[in-house]
């Protein structure tokens, strides 16, 4: 690419593998600025623009938000505290999943032992008492649900099942126990 050079929109929407619509929408939100010559309406780019873009894509692959990328255009955001929060963000669903599971868990369990989920004390509070009590916070607000690691969700839901369903896991065509502990953390 020549320094100097402007690069049609359908050209740099090949080259950077995204659509014109994308690009007008970053543009629509100041994210990016197109080039236009003698009064075309044709968007154009010079090669630092295209970088520029190309660094948005970037961004955006890594779920950063528009809202995000344009405060780091203005140097009111860090790049590393963006990403960082973004981890973060990711890992509290993460563990908002593993607690929805843990439930599933539960539910699979009682029903598998013919048990009616509608009459199960399903605990929203899976500390125990010593948990409670020696941290005050969470005797204030009723405790709330613990957050596990999915090891600790997987260990959880197979102490829970019985050794016919045991059994019956391990007998699923192409069971692998290295495989199985390698996910799990559950030697069988």
């Amino acid at each position: 690419m020549k320094e100097d050079f402007l690069y049609d929109i359908s050209y740099v929407c090949k080259l950077l593998n995204t659509t014109s619509r994308t690009l007008r929408f970053y543009e629509e939100k100041g994210l990016i600025k197109s080039t236009l010559i003698n009064g075309s309406t044709r968007r154009q780019y010079t090669n630092n623009q295209i970088l520029h873009i190309k660094n948005i894509l970037i961004l955006r692959s890594l779920g950063l938000s528009i809202k995000a990328i344009a405060e780091l255009q203005t140097e009111k955001y860090d790049l590393k505290d963006a990403v960082l929060s973004k981890r973060a963000e990711i890992y509290a669903s993460i563990n908002s999943h593993i607690k929805q599971i843990n439930l599933l868990n539960e539910a699979l369990y009682l029903l598998n032992s013919d048990e009616s989920i509608f009459e199960h004390d399903w605990k929203t509070n899976s500390y125990t008492e010593e948990e409670i009590e020696a941290d005050q916070k969470k005797a204030l607000i009723g405790g709330h649900l613990k957050t596990y690691t999915y090891k600790e969700a997987w260990a959880n839901w197979w102490n829970k099942l019985t050794d016919k369903n045991k059994a019956i896991i391990q007998q699923i065509p192409n069971f692998d126990k290295e495989i199985f502990k390698d996910i799990t953390g559950i030697e069988v």
